[in-house]
């Protein structure tokens, strides 16, 4: 199970970077997030911890589910970079607003003793 997973996560990459075109789905948000937790946990240090912070698991939003996980791993990986050697928590967050249709995806650190942001986006969600 986790060999396909690996193997289906190096295509959607290979083909991320060769620029190929790519089609736009509708996409849980909640499952790249919690994916790009996973792949992430295996490669970093023990003293850097990893949360999913989300609100809306089924929250999704119009997009290519490759480019999203590209995305938030090398967001993580440089949080993840930034916190070394003194560890901390990485925080992939996704937030919803339903007066904007508006999800809000942050990939947040905290190194230990400090408070740090590295990057917020946001993306529009279709109505319901």
């Amino acid at each position: 199970m986790s060999a396909e997973r690996a193997r289906d996560l190096i295509k959607r990459l290979l083909s991320f970077s060769q620029k190929l075109p790519q089609a736009s789905t509708p996409v849980v948000v909640a499952n790249i997030l919690k994916e790009t937790a996973v792949i992430l946990h295996s490669s970093m240090p023990a003293n850097i911890t990893i949360e999913c912070d989300i609100d809306e698991p089924a929250a999704r939003i119009i997009a290519s589910p490759d480019a999203l996980q590209q995305i938030s791993m090398n967001l993580g990986t440089n949080a993840c970079l930034a916190m070394k050697p003194q560890g901390g928590t990485l925080i992939l967050r996704q937030r919803c607003d339903h007066s904007t249709h508006t999800i809000r995806i942050a990939v947040l650190y905290k190194p230990f003793n400090r408070k740090g942001l590295l990057a917020s986006l946001a993306a529009v969600h279709p109505k319901s």
